[in-house]
């Protein structure tokens, strides 16, 4: 407790000391100096006893400075002793706000942005600050009526057109969140996030070729970030095209050999292509990085391909271990069972999976399979 009460007064006396004449420059900011010295400036402002506005002043620009250090508790005490001092100021709220919300206090956080809001609702940073707080509290429709004032104004703000997307996808407004990806791009042609952002939601809602072509122009832009290349495969394996989809796969795993996720990939390409050895060798390091229920049922799908039905059997197993209710390894285990003449356990399993997912055609087939075998 000693130790920290005196590196608690270390840090206060490196921010005090004789005032200088260019500390009020320093404090507001001014020639964008270190955020440490711009804390000491405020420090010595504060400590020569200003009152009223000159001393919330400081207090807010040292607020600031902390904030920038990454000092969030001195901040915030920072930020009290402005609202004290001046309740209706906005950006004490605003910035209180956003500390609140990268500490999860999110009912604290909501309080200060919705007052921040209150206060200046003509400034988009707190109605940008208050949607994040929503997406945090998984209230997506909330965030987007925030993200429309903040992008009504100031609609060239690619953050909220990013997030806005983002809400919109999870709300069902698909078309919404496309024209939202859309416009970033044409706000920015030659920013590859921009690509890179709408690729990847391309690959799971859009179009894979249009996917492919995103990242194509990402890759152009930016050919050094790997994760890029992982999407590009997954899009590449979408659209058939395997060959293409292991190389950016070799190139990600050459760079990152413990990536379970391109393993994963690599391997349904290398299964797609028949290459079942090699489909093989990929997942068993899927598995040992990362043995998801997904992958281990794709693990077994090499297996039943191999013929090599009891290590089949064992994969399924395990995947329904991790997740009872993944009907495709049902439906799979219940394959694997019927090829090892086990007919009761696989009928349990095919009617299983049809309870979970009434139609799912590999458990239709295995009950018709299993009544022409009568």
């Amino acid at each position: 407790m000693l130790r920290r009460i005196l590196a608690v007064f270390a840090l206060s006396a490196a921010f005090a000391g004789a005032a200088r004449a260019d500390d009020a420059a320093l404090c507001k900011g001014e020639g964008n100096p270190a955020s440490a010295d711009r804390a000491a400036a405020c420090t010595r402002i504060i400590e020569a006893g200003p009152t009223g506005a000159a001393l919330a002043e400081a207090h807010l620009n040292r607020g600031r400075a902390l904030q920038a250090m990454g000092q969030g508790a001195r901040a915030i005490a920072d930020y009290d002793r402005v609202i004290a001092l001046d309740p209706a100021n906005f950006f004490a709220h605003n910035n209180r706000g956003i500390l609140h919300l990268d500490a999860k206090r999110l009912d604290a956080a909501l309080v200060d942005l919705t007052r921040a809001i209150a206060l200046a609702p003509d400034d988009f940073r707190g109605w940008l600050n208050r949607a994040a707080v929503y997406l945090e509290l998984k209230q997506d429709e909330r965030a987007v009526a925030d993200y429309d004032r903040v992008l009504a104004l100031n609609p060239r703000l690619t953050v909220a057109l990013f997030r806005r997307a983002g809400a919109l996808t999870r709300l069902g407004h698909k078309e919404r969140a496309a024209a939202d990806l859309d416009r970033v791009v044409a706000l920015e042609p030659d920013n590859p996030v921009a690509y890179r952002v709408r690729g990847g939601w391309l690959i799971e809602y859009g179009s894979p070729e249009r996917a492919v072509a995103d990242l194509d122009r990402a890759i152009a832009l930016d050919p050094a970030h790997l994760p890029t290349y992982y999407q590009r495969g997954r899009a590449l394996i979408r659209i058939g095209q395997d060959a293409r989809a292991i190389a950016d796969l070799d190139r990600v795993i050459a760079a990152e050999p413990r990536n379970a996720a391109a393993y994963f990939q690599r391997g349904l390409a290398q299964h797609n292509l028949r290459r079942h050895d090699l489909a093989l060798a990929d997942y068993d390091r899927a598995v040992e990085f990362d043995p998801t229920a997904e992958t281990l049922n794709n693990r077994g799908r090499v297996y039943f391909a191999l013929g090599k039905f009891e290590d089949a059997l064992a994969d399924y197993d395990r995947a329904l271990a991790l997740d009872a209710k993944f009907v495709v390894a049902l439906g799979n285990r219940g394959w694997a069972l019927l090829r090892l003449g086990r007919r009761a356990e696989a009928e349990r399993d095919f009617r299983a999976a049809l309870a979970l997912r009434p139609g799912f055609r590999p458990a239709v087939d295995g009950l018709n399979a299993l009544r022409d075998q009568r």
